[in-house]
């Protein structure tokens, strides 16, 4: 079992609270208790963490890291009796641009971007900072795939040498495929620091 993280003081800085990751369960404890809140004891290992500090993102900033090649996490409106559709995509961005994606055309997605007419994309990384973006925006195309945007994305995300054989075995499902294109309007983004 992985030991627990402990952050010394929250990441918004009130030192009489840690901060406690339990494998992928985060909850927070006093420093005089011996518990943190979800009950169990605080014995394993714990680091100090002074440079975490919420700091927003520019426009700019904001703009380059959703252009870095991350797996984008897409969230779609899925209608008022249920949860948002929440899934890993390849996307791609410029500065200032729109952004794109390909998708299947008669996925479950694609149903739902015509109903919804808008989405959610969210990027983020944890080293050497804690960061993410999210942009929301309008769907103002949906268009049939190309081989170039198929090679556009595969150059985005995979090495140079494994480029080729992909396309090749993913284009024979292309006439399958559409490009969504997203006008994005709303961001949020955000850096926390470091854990040192």
């Amino acid at each position: 079992m992985l030991p627990d993280l402990v952050l010394r003081g929250s990441v918004l800085g009130a030192r009489s609270v840690d901060i406690i990751r339990h494998g992928h369960d985060i909850c927070e404890a006093r420093r005089s208790h011996a518990r943190c809140r979800c009950g169990r004891r605080r014995t394993q290992t714990s680091v100090d963490a002074p440079t975490l500090g919420l700091m927003a993102l520019s426009t700019d900033e904001r703009q380059a890291f959703l252009a870095e090649p991350h797996i984008g996490a897409l969230s779609i409106a899925a209608g008022p009796d249920a949860a948002p559709l929440l899934i890993p995509i390849w996307y791609d961005y410029s500065p200032g641009g729109d952004l794109w994606f390909l998708t299947g055309a008669r996925s479950r997605k694609v149903a739902l971007l015509e109903a919804a007419g808008k989405c959610t994309m969210m990027v983020e990384r944890w080293s050497p900072s804690i960061r993410y973006v999210s942009a929301s925006g309008t769907v103002v195309s949906t268009t049939p795939a190309t081989l170039a945007d198929l090679s556009t994305m595969a150059n985005r995300y995979l090495p140079a040498e494994a480029v080729g054989g992909y396309v090749s075995a993913a284009s024979a499902g292309l006439p399958d495929q559409v490009r969504v294109t997203v006008r994005l309007d709303h961001w949020l983004g955000a850096d926390m620091g470091r854990v040192s």
